[in-house]
């Protein structure tokens, strides 16, 4: 298993994680976002959702930390945490052609 994993680390190192990660955002309420430092809305533009106002937050590391260690919403944190869970799952197949 390990060999399939050392033979494939190039391919595996090539990829752009971040690239794929833009294209997931989940949409917050400011109530949602409770106890998240004042800091993590400075560049952020409210959406207005059948007029309420929402913060988009993307699967990004940077952005998911942030809903995960201080919202107080335990939905919140859920919807986050299985939103970032989706990312690349196009590359998916490297990992189970190293395990086979």
């Amino acid at each position: 298993m390990l060999r399939a994993v050392f033979e494939n680390k190039e391919e595996i190192g090539k990829l752009d994680y971040e690239d794929n990660e833009q294209e997931i955002v989940v949409y917050f309420t400011k109530v949602e976002l409770e106890r998240v430092p004042k800091e993590f809305f400075y560049n952020r533009t409210p959406v207005y959702q059948d007029r309420i106002e929402t913060y988009a937050v993307s699967a990004r590391r940077q952005d998911y930390v942030d809903v995960l260690n201080y919202a107080v919403s335990e939905d919140a944190r859920k919807r986050i945490f299985v939103a970032s869970g989706t990312v690349c799952f196009e590359n998916i197949h490297l990992p189970q052609e190293a395990v086979k």
